[in-house]
């Protein structure tokens, strides 16, 4: 009894040596484990698109969160601007006297970057965000844009309610003797005070911007080619997009130079730029502008090609819906795109170029 007493102790030793060797403590089997027999590690990566650009890669955390609209000044003498780079989306459209007005969208509330001048709004800004529930940023208005906030039912911040905590100058524009209208900023940092003053809500989903393509795919346009476009918005602005080939983006000018963002001292580049072309008109014996937003026609340009649009929108909160010459949508390439509301007197100054066939020889 006492020698298989032994004999089983022996054994249990001789199999404990044994399992040792598969611990990655040591022996001949030490070193990194088997990731390939753990089956989460086969499972695909979730993907996660960004609502504003089409992209994969969004952050998950901020899925079925309100993107948020910042109006940023675009007069000359306000520039350089903060944050445009960094916009998924951007509305241009005129203001007044000329003069443009961006209105620049961050699908992700908690990544938006220093952003500004931040400047007032009018009345047909918010017909572009709130499609997208938005919360919209400002900083005052004119009496009609004030009229639309109240009448759309907004939820906006207003730095003529938060100047000083949700708002702050940029103190180098300030040394420099800038118009005080041309020195505010805001981020999300400064923002979410002012968010939770106001008992506001970032939880909303966000619908797609366009009818994008999946991720990979490459949209089909059919009107030709166009690695410049020149965009006269008025006599005082002009915006020339140019397709670079190596980035397969369209860098963007005005005033005659490259448009620069001060955040990283890059020259503004998209993936996708839209010409909307809208009737306008004067609002009273003032120089504001008012936009027949209901429908008219336009272009949409994405890797040096271009494609003839129509559209329509209707009511204040409706997708602006692009469609093609035979009523289907029009498909956009996956990035951030710029869109041009230009006044419908200045469709005959846009000028569509290939320069590309211009310069090759003749054959």
């Amino acid at each position: 009894m006492k020698k298989k007493m032994t004999a089983l102790i022996l054994a249990a030793a001789l199999g404990l040596t044994l399992l040792s060797g598969c611990d990655g403590s040591g022996g001949e089997n030490s070193g990194p484990s088997d990731l390939s027999s753990d089956p989460a590690s086969s499972e695909p990566a979730k993907v996660v698109i960004n609502p504003l650009t089409g992209e994969d890669g969004f952050n998950p955390d901020a899925v079925g969160k309100r993107p948020v609209a910042v109006m940023v000044s675009n007069i000359k003498d306000s520039l350089p601007q903060w944050g445009i780079s960094e916009a998924d989306l951007v509305y241009e459209a005129v203001t007044e006297g000329g003069i443009t007005r961006l209105m620049c969208m961050y699908a992700d509330p908690d990544a938006v970057p220093k952003v500004g001048p931040v400047r007032s709004v009018r009345e047909y800004y918010p017909q572009f965000s709130e499609p997208f529930h938005a919360l919209f940023v400002h900083f005052g208005g004119s009496t009609t844009g004030y009229d639309a906030l109240s009448e759309y039912k907004i939820e906006d911040i207003d730095g003529m309610a938060f100047s000083g905590t949700a708002f702050l100058q940029d103190q180098g524009k300030v040394s420099s003797g800038i118009s005080r209208e041309h020195t505010f900023y805001t981020s999300t940092e400064l923002l979410e005070p002012a968010i939770s003053k106001k008992g506001f809500s970032m939880s909303h989903s966000c619908p797609s911007a366009f009818h994008f393509v999946e991720p990979g795919e490459t949209a089909a346009l059919s009107d030709g080619s166009a690695d410049r476009a020149t965009v006269r918005f008025s006599g005082y602005t002009t915006a020339v997009f140019e397709y670079d080939q190596s980035s397969g983006k369209y860098l963007k000018s005005q005033y005659g130079q490259a448009h620069i963002d001060a955040n990283n001292q890059q020259q503004v580049a998209v993936d996708n730029v839209v010409i909307l072309y809208a009737p306008t008109s004067k609002i009273g014996d003032t120089y504001l502008t008012r936009y027949d937003l209901t429908s008219g026609e336009g272009y949409y340009l994405s890797k040096g090609k271009v494609q003839e649009l129509n559209w329509s929108k209707g009511t204040y909160n409706a997708m602006f819906k692009l469609t093609d010459s035979e009523g289907g949508a029009v498909s956009f390439n996956p990035g951030k795109t710029w869109v041009c509301v230009v006044p419908n007197d200045q469709k005959g100054s846009t000028v569509l170029e290939d320069t590309q066939a211009a310069s090759s020889p003749a054959e």
